[in-house]
């Protein structure tokens, strides 16, 4: 069975306020997982080229 470690000591650290007092942008939050995620996608579609069809000749 697991054991649990037990931890008594609490450790606290100062963030710096010039980088984190800024101002919440939930849209450039959005807008920037948006673009992460439109980079993910991979470009495979295509479309068929007039030598990739078959058939579309003259009826023999």
């Amino acid at each position: 069975m697991a054991e649990t470690k037990k931890v008594t000591k609490k450790e606290t650290t100062k963030l710096n306020p010039m980088v984190w007092d800024i101002p919440y942008n939930g849209d450039l939050i959005a807008q920037v997982l948006y673009v992460f995620a439109s980079n993910e996608r991979k470009g495979t579609s295509s479309v068929k080229g007039k030598g990739d069809v078959s058939g579309g000749g003259k009826k023999p």
